[in-house]
């Protein structure tokens, strides 16, 4: 600390670099060095000025935060799907009142509907509408609005045609028998017996059809469907059945689509906003791996918000007034360490003036965040605003509407990225640049479409902080002449006129100042990244984990995972075998990392030992020899251990020396079984795992299955 003192006062150095550790110490009046040993205490980098409830605080912002987002999502999903759901509840609800005349025999009504990656969203919104639940298996009279009886069918309960006929029948006739008594077999038809299913249809005496939903329609057996469909087509119109074909492929025109990013709408307010790394990480899995509604909901649920929440302070996320769970957290002696690294980060010190410590103050540091809060959010919002004036524009203005609604919704997404790194300046430019080369057909069109822009948005107090900007664009829209007629408007299409050419210059340059004064980076500022995500690389790990290559790394490497795993255990405060077991191996180790491998081999499991064995072989590999090799490896292991020395002096009997013997022959049998047994034991884990592969032509050897193997 005193070196650090000496540096802030040497006038001779420009630059200083502080740590924020450094800094709590000054305002705590802490010894750095007893910082700098909590956090090599800590497991996680950020515990040592972590609240004592500080988890469970941080999960209820957390749960605050994604509700949100989570409403949001499901709004937009459910506008999305409204269009396709409404069209299948009619196909539904007229499969049988709309039938083409001249038929020769009634067919079967089939309705495909395609949710890529078998989204649930479009077939929950379609049963909403249809007036039932999945969940709710009662349908009876209680429910005037459903339009159709329904049953679900999945793969798992449709195996051959008799389970599948009985999971129909049973999936109707079940809805209103739970209550009555049960019928005699001997006097009634067999659960699978389509003619049980008509029986009780004509006992219900309501017209309505019978909806039949087979889920994951991809993994039903073609032959089993087949024959259902057939057995079903005989019965019709008098038993009025229809199909709901729940396919994950081909893809859905729709889920081809993408909304406006959700936390960059103008007219939606989240409390944590995505950076580009988060975003570009969605484009590329979007674009590479799955393009369903519910893998994007899993990486924001699972890799966005919840991984922010890592950090302490992301537990003031939450808008204020902030719970009194978290007030009274803070105004506890354990919160001192949290409350000296918010007072650095909303005031740090400046190296020129001097600092003076002074103790956190709960109240005063919640009204700076606040404060710190309100500003973030007013830049955020300025932001979403020019990002949607700028969208409009290259989609109404420059004619970007014959393109599809995924390429709009990429582009936009890079003119996004560029916006967040503070890099569209060339970008704002040239959307300036082409607003003066509009015609004054195109140029209405804009200004139109701006003011329809700037009077929708909800907020009053946004529609005041955009009221210049729409003052401008109904001037700009007032001088703008009209067209007299057809003739002039076939003019205004090619030619531009003085006063359409001095409109058009000054609403490009007017446009260009107000995107680059709105488009600001958000990760300046102070607590910036307790709001927002910023460039920090995505978690992909948690979404898209690398199961071999870590399996592979810790039976190559087992003693670095035994120690991570003992830390783990020792910060939840829990005992463990394992834990226990790899402190004590770590207590035999030395402490220099260029140890021998013979050092390292005397820890080795035997899963591990087998394996090192394992990468040293060919394609084949004799299962005998392999053993051998095992059994000398564990025979160095047991010469290497510390044995009790044996009393063989002058003195000892000759009637001992047979019975000597006897043990250890007897001993010699016992350790030959053990290592007959480990080696077994080892080679089922390595099979387990899929690391082998027996062969019929050999039985004495099994094949490799793994060969690029990391140093």
């Amino acid at each position: 600390m005193s070196s650090l003192l000496r540096d802030l006062e040497d006038p001779t150095k420009y630059s200083l670099y502080v740590k924020t550790t450094q800094i709590s110490c000054l305002t705590l009046g802490l010894v750095e060095e007893d910082i700098e040993d909590a956090i090599a205490d800590a497991p996680f980098p950020y515990q040592w000025r972590d609240l004592p409830d500080g988890y469970e605080l941080r999960m209820q912002s957390y749960r605050a935060v994604w509700t949100k987002c989570l409403s949001r999502v499901q709004s937009i999903v459910k506008t999305l799907y409204a269009p396709v759901a409404e069209e299948a509840v009619e196909q539904v609800t007229r499969a049988y009142t709309d039938v083409l005349p001249g038929l020769p025999y009634p067919e079967l009504p089939v309705i495909a509907v395609s949710a890529e990656s078998g989204s649930l969203s479009l077939y929950t919104e379609i049963i909403r509408r249809l007036g039932g639940s999945e969940a709710e298996a009662t349908i009876d009279d209680a429910a005037p609005s459903t339009v159709a009886f329904q049953a679900h069918l999945y793969p798992s309960e449709c195996v051959n045609t008799t389970a599948m006929m009985k999971a129909i029948v049973t999936g109707f006739v079940e809805q209103t028998d739970k209550g009555n008594p049960k019928r005699k077999p001997t006097t009634s038809l067999a659960n699978y017996d389509i003619n049980l299913l008509s029986a009780w249809y004509r006992a219900q005496g309501q017209e309505r059809n019978l909806l039949i939903f087979l889920h994951d329609f991809e993994q039903f057996d073609p032959t089993v469907v087949q024959d259902a469909f057939y057995i079903c087509s005989l019965h019709i119109p008098d038993l009025p059945l229809v199909f709901i074909l729940a396919l994950s492929s081909p893809p859905s025109p729709l889920t081809s689509t993408r909304p406006t990013p959700t936390f960059f709408d103008p007219t939606f307010e989240p409390d944590i906003m995505l950076g580009p790394g988060t975003l570009d990480f969605i484009a590329s899995w979007v674009t590479r791996h799955s393009a369903s509604l519910d893998a994007l909901l899993t990486i924001l649920q699972v890799s966005g918000p919840l991984k922010h929440f890592d950090e302490p302070l992301a537990l003031l996320a939450h808008p204020s007034p902030y719970p009194d769970s978290i007030t009274a957290a803070l105004h506890k002696p354990s919160a001192l360490p949290f409350l000296a690294a918010l007072q650095v980060r909303l005031h740090p010190p400046i190296p020129s003036d001097p600092y003076e410590p002074q103790a956190p103050h709960a109240p005063t540091l919640l009204a700076d965040a606040s404060a710190a809060h309100s500003a973030f959010r007013y830049k955020a919002h300025r932001v979403r605003v020019a990002f949607g004036v700028a969208r409009l524009v290259r989609r109404v203005g420059l004619g970007d509407t014959r393109r599809g609604e995924s390429e709009d919704n990429a582009a936009a997404l890079e003119l996004l990225g560029a916006v967040l790194r503070g890099r569209a300046v060339r970008d704002v430019r040239y959307l300036g640049m082409a607003i003066k080369k509009l015609p004054a057909r195109r140029l209405r069109a804009l200004l139109g479409a701006l003011h329809a822009f700037f009077d929708g948005l909800a907020d009053p107090a946004a529609r005041r902080a955009e009221e210049p900007a729409r003052v401008r664009v109904v001037s700009a829209l007032a001088q703008l002449p009209l067209p007299d007629d057809a003739d002039g408007h076939a003019a205004d299409e090619g030619a531009r006129t003085d006063a359409v050419v001095s409109l058009a210059a000054g609403l490009g340059d007017w446009l260009v100042g107000y995107l680059e004064e709105r488009f600001v980076r958000l990760d300046e500022g102070a607590l910036w990244d307790v709001w927002y995500t910023g460039a920090t690389p995505f978690p992909a790990e948690l979404i898209n984990p690398a199961p071999r290559s870590t399996i592979v790394a810790a039976l190559l490497r087992p003693q670095a995972f035994r120690r991570e795993y003992a830390r783990f255990v020792d910060s939840l405060g829990g005992p463990s075998q394992i834990a226990d077991s790899s402190r004590s191996s770590q207590a035999s180790e030395p402490e220099d990392d260029d140890r021998d491998d013979s050092t390292v081999e005397e820890v080795l499991p035997d899963t591990s030992i087998l394996f090192q064995r394992y990468t040293e072989a060919g394609r084949m590999i004799n299962v005998y020899d392999w053993f051998e090799a095992f059994a000398l490896e564990l025979e160095g292991q047991r010469r290497r251990e510390p044995v009790d020395a044996r009393d063989n002096g002058k003195g000892k009997e000759r009637a001992h020396e047979g019975e000597d013997e006897e043990e250890d022959e007897e001993e010699e049998e016992r350790w030959k079984e053990e290592v007959q047994a480990r080696f077994i034991r080892a080679l089922h884990e390595l099979d387990f795992m899929g690391f082998v592969k027996h062969t019929g032509r050999k039985a004495d050897h099994v094949m490799r299955t793994v060969f690029d193997l990391p140093d």
